[in-house]
């Protein structure tokens, strides 16, 4: 028996001292809670009277240049132009000039003013004091006509300035700006004669973003309703889509609230401004480490008059604490390694009582428990890699892409477009099998493919064939192994199809409340006997499930192996044979325990 020769119970009495310290730190905690939370609805109601002052004048200053682009309407001579077209003459130009300088001029942030003229098929980009015209044919795409919600404008989120297809002298360096577009219509008829945008630069917007917020601490952005930064404090995230985790919390017109994550860790506040050509939202944020300075100060204060009147107490018990709870401390760290995991952690305690033992116990322990872990987990891991392996080989095509391409280019050439069509389809299937890289890919790469399939088919059969796919949205998005659907629709003409009188076959997915992935591939072919039907049952029960069809095809027992292997054990395939004829492979994915194990796909 071994024995003791220091008692942890007396050294637990010894910290009994420690209860004196206990109501300082309770009322310091409290008071600290107080302050944080008075802090917090301060700087909320201070934040969003700020934003909201700020909004206010953008709005404001956006209008102003809304109300300039009416000037189309008011100068009869420029709707005039509009309405007739451009005939190039020197007062329909000068006319044009007055007009886009008036717009030019009611702010001092435009950059550029666009007007093009859908009637006469000209365009015109006035810049740096001069107006310079094309036709709208060498524009680009970035003159092409834009289709708009009723009469109003809108607004574009920032983007990179161009000459929207213009070509003038000297040519600027591309520079950030927002754009208000205006379409102008015959009115009252619904017939759109041209549109205006005008670029801005970010100057105002940047001197009224400034004075909201504190670059060194805190963060500022807005967005369009599409979710496009229109300002940042990064630049680089100007005109772009970030996947801010934060983004859901912004339900409705303003309001506040905390969030903490990786990207983020504090309070965020949101205020709507809303005009009949925008929907921007303003989002400030104020990290904790800066929202709660001063309330930390306070307490610190505080606690530092609490340990001065402690001091006698505090040296006293705390040379004890060290001495007698550094065992512990030192297991708790050990333990805390070893759950981020790091398993192998030297565990060495030299003292003789409790602790001493349970940490010696523990470290031999963790060392069995290491060696068994890493054992098991290198078996599992070369079993689960050469099943994975030798199913990715069972379906790698090797097909003559380039000779399709060229036979393609040849049916074009005899205006054969059918055939180039379905060359075409040929084509894409083919691209979709040598692409090895990816071995999982979205429900709706499965289906596109199957589709191209399934119109070879129907040109193979002379329209005999008919398809019918339907599948849900949320389904679309869930990751599967690749060449899963497939074999299963592949299975209807190998087995089952008529050529002569035809048939039908459909396709169905979707994702349930319970968080399962449904596929159903129903068909009304010549079906199966009792007898094969139980055959192909007890293939498809049979572990491990992989193999390849007689004809070198992919069998739904490989479908359902890789389906086990990727996911889990949960998946099930099963084959049923109508009363009213043909055959029904229904595949049942469980999607919320096990998960997918492949790592090569992000599902986010």
């Amino acid at each position: 028996m071994i024995r003791i020769k220091g008692s942890i119970r007396n050294k637990l009495i010894l910290f009994m001292l420690t209860a004196t310290i206990i109501p300082i730190a309770a009322s310091i905690l409290i008071t600290y809670s107080y302050n944080k939370e008075t802090v917090k609805k301060n700087s909320i109601h201070e934040n969003s009277n700020l934003i909201f002052q700020g909004k206010t004048n953008l709005m404001h200053y956006l209008s102003i240049i809304d109300q300039a682009t009416l000037s189309a309407y008011s100068d009869y001579r420029v709707f005039n132009i509009l309405q007739s077209g451009y005939q190039g003459n020197i007062d329909q130009r000068s006319d044009l000039l007055r007009a886009v300088q008036l717009v030019s001029r009611s702010v001092s942030e435009v950059a550029q003013v666009h007007l093009d003229l859908y009637e006469s098929g000209e365009h015109f980009l006035y810049v740096n004091g001069r107006l310079t015209s094309s036709p709208r044919e060498l524009a680009g795409s970035n003159a092409e006509p834009r289709p708009f919600a009723g009469y109003q404008s809108y607004m574009e989120a920032t983007h990179p300035a161009h000459d929207y297809g213009v070509a003038y002298f000297p040519k600027n360096e591309s520079y950030p700006v927002f754009t208000l577009h205006r379409p102008i219509y015959n009115v009252p008829a619904v017939r759109q004669l041209g549109v205006m945008s005008v670029d801005l630069r970010l100057d105002f917007l940047e001197r009224i973003c400034t004075q909201l917020y504190n670059p060194q601490y805190e963060n500022l952005v807005i967005l369009d309703e599409n979710g496009t930064v229109v300002y940042s404090k990064l630049p680089s995230e100007w005109g772009s889509k970030p996947a801010y985790s934060w983004l859901s919390q912004l339900t409705g017109d303003d309001g506040s609230f905390e969030w903490k994550e990786a990207d983020f860790n504090g309070m965020t506040i949101y205020q709507q401004m809303e005009t009949p050509f925008m929907k921007w939202t303003v989002v400030k944020q104020i990290p904790y480490s800066h929202l709660y300075e001063d309330a930390r100060d306070l307490t610190r204060i505080n606690a530092g008059v609490y340990t001065l009147f402690l001091a006698i107490v505090i040296v006293a018990t705390v040379i004890i604490s060290i001495r007698f709870t550094a065992p512990i401390q030192a297991l708790i760290a050990a333990i805390n390694k070893i759950q981020a995991g790091q398993l192998h952690v030297e565990i060495d305690s030299k003292s003789n009582d409790e602790i001493g033992i349970l940490a010696r116990r523990f470290r031999i322990m963790m060392q069995t428990l290491n060696e068994l872990i890493l054992r098991e987990y290198a078996l599992k891991l070369a079993n689960r890699t050469n099943e994975l392996k030798a199913l990715q080989a069972q379906i790698n095509p090797h097909f003559l892409n380039n000779a399709l391409q060229s036979i393609g280019t040849l049916a074009l050439q005899h205006q054969e477009t059918r055939i180039y069509a379905l060359i075409a389809s040929l084509g894409k299937m083919m691209r979709y099998q040598m692409n090895t890289d990816k071995t999982i890919v979205p429900l709706q790469q499965e289906i596109d493919y199957v589709k191209g399939y399934l119109e070879l088919q129907q040109q193979r059969f002379d329209g005999k064939l008919q398809v019918e796919i339907e599948a849900g949205p949320a389904a679309l998005a869930i990751p599967v192994p690749k060449m899963t659907l497939q074999p299963l629709v592949e299975n209807y003409f190998k087995h089952g199809y008529d050529s002569k009188a035809g048939g039908r076959i459909r396709l169905a997915a979707s994702l349930s409340p319970e968080e399962e992935l449904r596929i159903q591939v129903a068909d009304d072919g010549r079906g199966m006997t009792g007898v094969e039907l139980e055959a192909l049952r007890e293939k498809l029960s049979q572990e491990p499930a992989a193999e390849i069809g007689e004809d070198g095809g992919i069998g739904l027992a490989n479908v359902i192996a890789r389906i086990r292997l990727y996911y889990n054990p949960q998946a099930v395939l099963t084959v049923e044979a109508p009363e009213e004829g043909g055959l029904r492979v229904e595949l049942y994915i469980p999607l919320k325990e096990g998960g997918l194990h492949h790592e090569g796909f992000d599902r986010g």
